[in-house]
């Protein structure tokens, strides 16, 4: 029964492996594709650590500066949003003009949680534009960012904030770890 166990763990590491991989390989391939110069990469996780479902953000620059500091790149981009100092909807607007006046030529990458169909729930996407935060959950608020990171950390009811609430810590975690391992290695790929 032991080695079931140990052999099921080993193929959720490889898959965990192979999905940081190709999440890595896509976003610099991203950065050397990018739209405009940049100088600086910020990378902007948005969310509140208050709603499990809304933590992929804070989740996400808490295990990049763990990763950053581990790894000790020659290039390390900026941060905005932890599990000790998260940007969200009360905040983002400062955080946001405090990046533009701060870099003069920055490449903005948002991270966010989003919310989709019942079978999509894991299911992360990295394109070109920005991201509208709170949008899945009825807020208006402009687009951000040059680059988005979003994953579906739960299934869509409308107006439904119970459903973010009652997201399974489990799936954000395991997002949070194939995005955070996936910038460092697209940053290792960028750079080398």
């Amino acid at each position: 029964m032991g080695l079931l166990k140990t052999d099921k763990a080993s193929n959720v590491n490889a898959l965990m492996k192979e999905a940081q991989e190709q999440f890595g390989q896509a976003f610099s391939e991203m950065l050397f594709d990018s739209q405009r110069p940049f100088q600086e990469i910020i990378i902007l996780c948005v969310g509140t650590d208050r709603i499990t479902g809304d933590s992929l953000g804070p989740l996400t620059g808490y295990k990049l500066l763990a990763l950053f500091e581990q790894k000790k790149l020659k290039y390390q981009p900026v941060v905005y949003g932890t599990l000790e100092h998260p940007v969200h909807a009360v905040n983002i607007n400062s955080f946001v003009d405090e990046i533009y006046l701060k870099y003069p030529a920055p490449l903005v990458v948002v991270i966010d949680a989003s919310l989709g169909l019942p079978q999509h729930i894991g299911r992360l996407t990295l394109k070109y534009g920005g991201v509208e935060p709170g949008a899945g959950v009825g807020k208006k608020m402009p687009a951000i960012g040059d680059i988005a990171i979003t994953g579906v950390v739960n299934y869509y009811a409308h107006m439904d904030y119970s459903i973010l609430q009652n997201t399974r810590l489990n799936t954000v975690m395991k997002m949070a770890e194939v995005i955070a391992h996936g910038i460092v290695r697209g940053i290792e790929l960028f750079i080398s």
